[in-house]
């Protein structure tokens, strides 16, 4: 085993972060960061567990990681289409509780997550169908399109990546996607 999983194993075993929505760093060094692992086969998985009393519910989502690799953000998710926010099969949000994503309630359960980028804006779109490949989408199966904030960032990210990021001690916080210099985010909040 690796420092990395000695570590991880410590923390999990430990019960090391005395917080009702917990989450483990994925580099010691950088102990604010949201949990994160990426996959050998390309895909990402970000999760937070919440806690009702003894009993831990997961909030997760999976999905592709696409690279730019010198592409522009704006040719592969174009501004005004549905994307499929991930590469190969549909980016999977699985959820043991109820959700307020972005103010829009969504059950316990597990859907597809798309997006539809915008210059000054992007939407969510959470999806009633799961399991498809990335590239099938069915409007029809919408539970909720929701706006998310938008802003610029300095520092470009070459792979796709999301984060479920806690607020200390709550069952709530934010979603944050970011690809190129683009950083969309919106609130969550467990109930």
């Amino acid at each position: 085993m690796n420092g990395r999983h000695v570590l991880l194993v410590a923390i999990a075993a430990c019960g090391a972060l005395p917080v009702d929505a917990q989450q483990v760093a994925r580099d010691p060094a950088a102990a604010a960061a949201p949990a994160l692992t990426v996959e050998p086969s390309g895909r990402g998985r970000t999760a937070v567990t919440l806690r009702r009393g003894r009993t831990p519910l997961e909030l997760s989502i999976d999905y592709g990681t696409p690279v730019l690799r010198g592409r522009a953000v704006d040719a592969l998710a174009p501004a005004g289409r549905v994307w499929r926010l991930g590469a190969n099969t549909s980016t999977t949000l699985k959820t043991a509780v109820d959700l307020m994503i972005g103010g829009a309630h969504v059950p316990p359960g597990t859907y597809s997550l798309f997006a539809v980028p915008g210059p000054t804006g992007w939407t969510l779109v959470v999806n009633k169908q799961s399991g498809q490949w990335g590239t099938q989408y069915d409007q029809a199966q919408d539970l909720v399109r929701l706006p998310m904030r938008v802003r610029r960032s300095s520092t470009p990210v070459e792979a796709f990546t999301m984060w479920l990021v806690p607020d200390q001690g709550a069952a709530r916080g934010k979603l944050i996607l970011a690809w190129g210099n683009v950083e969309a985010s919106t609130d969550w909040i467990a109930h």
